[in-house]
């Protein structure tokens, strides 16, 4: 009895070994999420929905803002429309990442009608707010490496694919600033079905379940307003597609007049980029395409850099 218990207990020690092993393997291949959870607490951060994951650079910004102050130090802090759209869950995962004695840091959030919109019954009922069943609500820590809470929870792949992601023709890979790189088909005929496919989905479900949330705006503030006892802040509504466009005039008519008089009443510059359509090229209508994104993380830069002086 006695060998069989230690014979159970190499055993159980060699399998426990093994997966903390494969766990220490997880990197920027490993999923869209991950490693968000998996690096230290940064000085300055973007902050938005996967728009901004996919969208923004935190790197090319930081060439052009403040190279030697922020290029190790600002990070794409962005995951997606049901894990941070602006809210209580959001704001304190923020709070966890930032360093807490960050000072003169820049923040660039991207906004728009559905980061301030809600799918609950109540639009204001946070304890039902979507993100509450995800990660970014339910992961204590979000700068362990290897992050266990993340991987034993909300990692859903089986575990050996941690192992080989890589090498099997990866479409995303998060950088070491954050940033979500998307390889995907550029052809015509492959953007097009994806445009169509988003477009019908936004259309026939998410225009009818979102509706505005008053207290995700309240969010928005507060948000802007811890923010800034770290540093500078700045909003920016990212370029979409026409189609995409129209969908969200018809959940929010009023969304640019309600985000410039808060960056009025907060005194934070708001760069407002839906009016450039055919400047930038779209994996699907709703996400930039990796040259786009340089392209407006340059732009953007430079503008944040004129506005500074």
């Amino acid at each position: 009895m006695k060998q069989f218990l230690i014979k159970i207990t190499l055993f159980a020690l060699a399998v426990g070994l093994s997966i903390f092993f494969v766990f220490s393997l997880a990197d920027g291949y490993s999923d869209a999420l991950y490693m968000r959870f998996a690096t230290s607490q940064k000085q300055s951060l973007i902050l938005g929905t996967s728009r901004a994951a996919q969208g923004l650079i935190p790197s090319e910004i930081a060439k052009i803002i403040s190279p030697h102050k922020i290029m190790n130090e600002f990070y794409n802090y962005g995951f997606s429309i049901t894990h941070s759209p602006w809210g209580p869950t959001y704001l304190a995962s923020i709070k966890k990442k930032i360093r807490p004695a960050t000072k003169d840091a820049i923040y660039i959030l991207a906004v728009d009608p559905w980061t301030v919109s809600s799918t609950t019954k109540n639009p204001n009922d946070s304890s039902h707010f979507e993100e509450l069943d995800h990660a970014v609500a339910n992961v204590p820590a979000v700068n362990m490496n290897p992050n266990l809470f993340y991987l034993t929870n909300y990692y859903f792949d089986p575990y050996v694919f941690i192992l080989w992601r890589k090498w099997i023709h990866p479409r995303g890979f998060i950088n070491d600033d954050g940033w979500l790189e998307i390889s995907i088909e550029m052809d015509s005929a492959s953007v097009k079905e994806r445009e169509d496919r988003l477009i019908t989905n936004y259309t026939n479900n998410n225009l009818v379940r979102y509706h505005f949330s008053d207290l995700r705006f309240v969010y928005l503030e507060k948000t802007i307003d811890f923010l800034k006892t770290h540093g500078k802040v700045y909003l920016v509504r990212m370029p979409l597609h026409r189609r995409m466009f129209e969908i969200e005039q018809k959940l929010m008519p009023n969304f640019d007049s309600l985000i410039n008089s808060l960056c009025v009443t907060k005194q934070v510059d708001y760069f407002n980029y839906v009016d450039e359509l055919n400047t930038y090229k779209f994996t699907d209508g709703n996400h930039l395409y990796k040259t786009s994104a340089k392209k407006l993380s340059i732009d953007l830069a430079k503008r944040i850099a004129n506005s500074a002086r």
